[in-house]
């Protein structure tokens, strides 16, 4: 790797606190994302939170390798969505195949009333393929599900306990959410099923 020459050669500000203070930034993000008041500020947020947890992994200290750092993404369902959302937002194209295989999705869905984000009926969901077949997930649960793993993996430290403390991660909430989301894909399918091949705008068959 080529030495890029310095203005300053003391440093610059953004390293000085390493990998914690990375880690801090994206607390950071999630935790506005969480408070969020609008859709526009949910969106930035989200973008942000998704960006700063994927390159997370450009500040872990040398003993911590690319193998075992791909293998820490490649494992895990929602930290492939954090790198497909974060290079899908950095980028607005994607050029290289995404770790889902296909390219994600982020909308605005309805939620129905008292169910969605900032005291609306609306929520932001990642559409993703998982298991062969289209999968919807509410991209806060899969932010905070990004977050909580990187605690998991990263060393102990005051600032990872206090982290954890902050938002209450459950190793388990994020099992009953792709369940839920899983039994909604099920049901959505068989209603699919069941409707006429070919309709017309009336709904009878054309």
């Amino acid at each position: 790797m080529a030495v890029i020459p310095r203005e300053y050669p003391a440093g610059s500000i953004h390293r000085s606190s390493g990998w914690q203070g990375q880690l801090a930034r994206v607390s950071r993000w999630l935790d506005r994302l969480i408070h969020a008041r609008s859709p526009e500020e949910a969106e930035d947020f989200l973008y942000a939170f998704f960006q700063n947890c994927y390159h997370l992994r450009d500040w872990m200290p040398p003993q911590f390798s690319v193998a075992a750092l791909d293998s820490f993404f490649n494992d895990s369902l929602p930290l492939r969505n954090c790198r497909d959302v974060a290079n899908l937002t950095k980028h607005c194209v994607l050029t290289r195949t995404p770790a889902q295989g296909h390219e994600l999705s982020i909308l605005r869905e309805y939620a129905g009333p008292g169910n969605g984000w900032f005291q609306d009926d609306t929520r932001l969901v990642i559409v993703t393929n998982y298991r062969d077949d289209g999968i919807v997930l509410d991209a806060r649960e899969v932010a905070r599900e990004c977050l909580r793993l990187w605690c998991e993996f990263l060393p102990k430290c005051n600032l990872v306990r206090a982290v954890e403390k902050q938002f209450r991660f459950s190793p388990s909430y994020f099992e009953s959410v792709l369940s839920n989301a899983e039994l909604m894909t099920r049901w959505a399918g068989e209603i699919s099923a069941q409707l006429p091949l070919n309709s017309g705008a009336d709904g009878r068959p054309g």
